[in-house]
């Protein structure tokens, strides 16, 4: 119940006044170049090439085809142990919660898509009696019930009968359990004793309640319930914790870290096994963590966020796997943060909302495991280019940037041909090739995207009204194409060659608003790469769920150090030897 500051939190929105007036003046040729040109670009290309080649950052590194994350390449270098468990995408939704809110209860409801969120700290510091359906699609957020009892800190389980909470309290730990099902909320009965600070399993109908705290001393007895009345000891955990991150798995109950009574993080794996009633210590954490996430997917645990020693939040990913008994980096979350509500729905962990250092947050974040993200273990593991590099043209720092799928700088130095050179690229419009060879081409002053023969015949051409400013469309699949709209907010829209929309991304605020966006790419993995240009920064996003999963650069912070770029207009994914990953037929 006690309240533990969050660490810092990476940069978020900061526009710089100052910067406007320069930037006026660069938005005025809105439809200009970003790409190489298919004839006239062949002088930038072998600068490219060179550039790439010229240091150790070239040929000889990860990735390829015959190498990339699908294929498992990093268990084979285990000789005969099992692969090592996916890394995740790890991304922040695009929406935002109505209001900041931490230490809730979330729990899946059995409905794809929806989530119960219960109770929790708002950011006045109240204990919410709130109980609410959140669509993970939209963000929207229903009223279901009101909680008898205001809580945070909770317990809780989704059983057959409906969603408990357990135990939490206000400004001491209850030992109310409250059952909410249908459009109501009742109080069903008490643990044995108060108790907060705690947090629970279903394994097979039973809800096991693990960790926590009674006012005065950690609780270390393993309680199970199957209706929330009723409850039988099971076993006692030999390091007794409170905000143990908790997931059940293969029949067993998984307990990582924690917190002593004192608020100190712990490092260990405890698991319960509730046919034998024991408890063992099987491993200890990277780091010590107090208040993550964790969850079961496709057989690994995965532990996310958390407090770690001396009050910093953690935004690390961390995949356990109970057969190999080790702990691996699997990724990184978009935000760090600690005593999130969290929940597993359609494959993925949710994480809603939570603590930073200003307090409750309003955000919502998930992961799944994905081996197109990479191996756990692995350096890169998380990026959705694992395996390749990442060529930004950083334009207004005039030349580009040569990322590792680690965000590591590779290389930034000038290279862009001054006007009057060879290969000099100047106001030319938009041109792609398609995988019949024709090209895919923007006519600026119409706004209309055209397909022509190599000799110039027009085949098909398309106006899309919801765009103002169309650029670098793109053949995606059979009749599907996607282009970015190069406005403020900007947009992202898939169509096919009749106009039809077939999908659009566009948030008008929150962390998924773009500004500028001046190129979009689909990776190998799914994900779409994008120059969000006026933001300063590259960001990859995933389509199921619009959920920003990668950035680099600091949003609206221009600058030249690393982590920082300034209107980034272009880039390739680059695999070995400079071959552009995102574009297999026509690279």
């Amino acid at each position: 119940m006690v309240q533990v500051a969050g660490g810092a939190r990476p940069g978020g929105r900061a526009p710089v006044r100052e910067l406007e007036a320069t930037r006026a003046r660069r938005r005025r040729a809105v439809y200009r170049r970003r790409r190489i040109g298919l004839a006239t670009g062949l002088g930038i290309l072998a600068l490219v090439v060179a550039f790439i080649l010229s240091g150790p950052s070239g040929p000889g590194a990860r990735g390829g085809p015959a190498g990339r994350a699908a294929s498992g390449r990093a268990g084979a270098a285990r000789g005969s142990r099992a692969p090592a468990p996916p890394a995740v995408e790890a991304g922040l939704l695009p929406w935002q919660l109505p209001n900041p809110v931490s230490r809730e209860v979330v729990l899946p409801t059995g409905r794809p898509g929806s989530l119960l969120v219960a109770g929790g700290l708002t950011a006045s510091g109240a204990s919410s009696n709130g109980v609410f359906r959140l669509d993970t699609s939209t963000g929207a957020l229903g009223a279901v019930a009101t909680l008898p009892a205001p809580t945070h800190d909770a317990a809780g389980a989704a059983l057959p009968g409906g969603s408990l909470v357990l135990g939490g309290g206000t400004s001491a730990p209850a030992a109310e359990t409250q059952l909410v099902a249908g459009n109501g909320a009742s109080v069903l009965g008490a643990l044995p004793v108060a108790r907060a600070d705690s947090s629970a399993a279903v394994l097979g109908g039973t809800a096991y309640v693990v960790g926590g705290y009674d006012g005065t001393a950690l609780d270390a007895e393993v309680l199970a319930t199957t209706d929330g009345r009723r409850f039988r000891p099971v076993a006692a955990l030999p390091i007794p914790v409170r905000y143990p991150a908790v997931t059940a798995a293969g029949g067993r109950v998984y307990v990582l870290g924690g917190e002593t009574l004192g608020g100190e993080p712990v490092d260990t794996i405890q698991v319960v096994d509730p046919a034998s009633h024991r408890v063992a210590v099987v491993g200890r954490l990277p780091l010590a963590l107090g208040g993550a996430s964790a969850a079961e997917l496709g057989g690994t645990v995965y532990l996310a966020g958390g407090v770690r020693r001396g009050g910093a939040d953690s935004a690390a990913v961390f995949a356990f796997d109970p057969a190999r008994d080790e702990t691996l980096r699997a990724g990184t979350l978009p935000v760090a943060l600690a005593y999130a509500g969290a929940a597993t729905s359609g494959g993925r962990l949710w994480i809603v909302g939570g603590e930073t250092a200003s307090g409750p947050t309003a955000e919502v974040q998930m992961l799944r495991p994905d081996r197109a993200f990479g191996t756990a273990g692995e350096p890169g593991a998380g990026s959705p280019y694992f395996g390749d590099k990442l060529l930004v043209a950083d334009r207004a720092n005039d030349g580009p940037l040569l990322l590792s799928d680690t965000g590591r700088v590779l290389r930034r130095r000038g290279l862009a041909p001054k006007a009057g050179t060879a290969g000099h690229l100047d106001h030319l419009d938009n041109a792609h090739p398609r995988k019949n060879g024709d090209l895919l081409v923007l006519e600026s002053n119409g706004r209309r995207i055209e397909e022509r023969t190599r000799g110039g015949r027009l085949v098909w051409t398309v106006r899309l009204p919801s765009i103002s400013h169309p650029s670098d469309p793109q053949e995606i699949g059979p009749d599907r194409y996607l282009v970015a709209d190069d406005t403020s907010p900007g947009a992202l829209v898939e169509f096919n060659r009749a106009g039809r929309i077939l999908w659009r991304y566009g948030p008008s605020s929150g962390p998924g608003e773009l500004s500028g966006p001046s190129l979009v790419e689909q990776l190998p993995s799914g994900a779409l790469l994008v120059s969000d240009e006026h933001h300063d920064r590259m960001v990859a996003i995933d389509p199921a769920t619009g959920a920003l999963v990668w950035q680099y650069g600091l949003t609206g912070v221009p600058g030249t150090t690393p982590g920082h770029l300034y209107e980034p207009d272009g880039f390739e994914v680059l695999g070995p030897g400079g071959t552009t990953q995102s574009h297999p037929v026509t690279g």
